[in-house]
């Protein structure tokens, strides 16, 4: 999910946790429970500081754990009351908006592609159901203006709690909706002549979950299409694997990461000055072409200290302007 709809689902979770009865540092809770909403994607300040790689690898890993999850919000909420030791804030009321706010962040982020390591530092295993675009317009638009609509500071608190639930009540029903969208389609698909059979993969276009891409594992080749709920799915892309091209990196720890960071839903390519690109065929885009369609690539190649993999900067076709 975009930053603003993380912030703007914050600010609703965090009244509904505040109750009926209105509070004295309600302003100060809405405040905090946004900011505790968006604390998980602050890993992406550790980019200066280490490879594009590890950088890409480290986002959603620790700081979207269920470990600092579990303890981040507490002592938060401590230190919080400390600074604000006139207005007497309620330290359980304070932690439960910070964990409600927080946890709401790692939730939606189970529905994207990118893959989320809740059980790190124990395992790094990336979850995702693979059913919501990172930016969807339609929970953007919506909670963005029930969010407004709340802290406006016009609205009378049954009004707020009404809104506030309100928004919860709709990101709820659009995933499970999202969710139920993505079993249809695949549902439709293995029943199709032409994939019946193979591994598939399928995940929303940018912007809306009206329209999906569907990747099959064709043996020796990636066929990529495009298909709706209702509509009939359309090939748009027949792409070779090439994966015995990776024999020649097996020793490497890098690529055996991008392997289980792409759950194998990669594609090999030579590059012509030497080395490799993979392709990740996981993230869809707007652009029907390849190589524009490539949201994320690697390039691998071969230097004096061993092998060294560089990620692309995400491309995303959203749009003929984008």
């Amino acid at each position: 999910m975009d930053t603003i709809s993380h912030l703007a689902l914050g600010v609703l979770v965090a009244r509904t946790c505040m109750g009926r009865k209105p509070h004295p540092s309600g302003r100060w809770f809405l405040l905090y429970g946004a900011i505790a909403s968006e604390l998980p994607d602050l890993d992406v300040l550790l980019t200066p500081f280490c490879s594009r790689l590890d950088a890409l690898l480290a986002h959603r890993a620790f700081s979207h754990s269920l470990l600092l999850w579990l303890l981040a919000p507490p002592l938060l909420a401590w230190i919080i009351q400390l600074l604000h030791r006139r207005a007497n804030f309620a330290w359980g009321r304070l932690a439960l908006v910070l964990w409600a706010a927080w946890g709401s962040h790692l939730l939606v982020d189970l529905f994207n592609t990118y893959g989320t390591a809740y059980l790190y530092p124990f395992a790094d295993t990336r979850f995702s159901i693979d059913a919501l675009p990172i930016l969807d317009l339609t929970l953007l638009l919506s909670l963005s203006a029930l969010a407004l609509m709340l802290v406006s500071g016009r609205s009378l608190q049954r009004v707020q709690l009404l809104l506030a639930w309100g928004g919860v009540a709709l990101t709820v029903i659009y995933l499970v909706g999202a969710v139920g969208s993505k079993v249809l389609i695949e549902r439709r698909l293995k029943a199709h002549p032409d994939y019946a059979g193979h591994q598939l993969y399928t995940s929303p276009l940018p912007i809306t979950v009206a329209r999906w891409m569907f990747v099959v594992d064709a043996h020796e080749r990636f066929l990529v299409g495009r298909i709706g709920p209702l509509g009939q799915p359309t090939l748009v892309a027949e792409l070779p694997k090439r994966h015995p091209l990776l024999s020649g990196y097996a020793e490497s720890t890098e690529v055996q990461a991008v392997q289980r960071f792409t759950k194998g839903w990669l594609c090999v390519q030579p590059h012509p000055n030497g080395g490799l690109w993979l392709h990740d065929l996981r993230f869809a885009s707007m652009a029907s072409t390849y190589p524009d369609a490539y949201v994320l690539s690697f390039r691998v190649m071969r230097t004096q200290n061993g092998v060294c993999i560089t990620p692309s900067r995400i491309r995303r076709h959203i749009g003929p302007w984008f």
